[in-house]
């Protein structure tokens, strides 16, 4: 059911932003041909642009359901913003999924430590850096 279903939103979703539009598709193949080509990431940006969407919405959405099954009342918007950091700091962190596939437990536990010191500062202070009216 996975990547058929998901291969049918698609097109669904295309159809109709298409018709809101009024402009004609190009027929850009099929998802798998759209997996096999590499997209460069933009020169000024910090991420190696090699996870493909699909990883990175795996990335958040462990990230997500691992929040919710550790907490499930912790506050849903700290819950996106620590997931959006999260991610961000894995993909500007490292070359691609194969890597991250090949971390040994050592590398794992690094890498968590990593995402919560770096992540729960930079929320500390993106909150600070808020004006009162401002926060949620």
């Amino acid at each position: 059911m996975g990547s058929k279903f998901i291969n049918v939103k698609l097109l669904i979703v295309s159809t109709i932003l298409a018709s809101c539009t009024g402009q004609i598709v190009p027929d850009l193949g099929s998802v798998e041909e759209a997996k096999a080509v590499p997209v460069s990431a933009p020169a000024d940006t910090v991420f190696s642009g090699n996870f493909t969407t699909e990883e990175i919405r795996g990335l958040w959405g462990t990230c997500s359901t691992s929040f919710y099954n550790n907490n499930p009342y912790y506050p849903e918007e700290l819950t996106v913003l620590h997931c959006d950091c999260y991610t961000d700091y894995t993909r500007s962190n490292y070359k691609d999924h194969e890597e991250l596939a090949a971390m040994t437990p050592e590398g794992g536990a690094e890498l968590r430590e990593n995402l919560i010191t770096n992540c729960n500062l930079k929320i500390q202070q993106d909150q600070l850096n808020l004006k009162p009216n401002e926060q949620t």
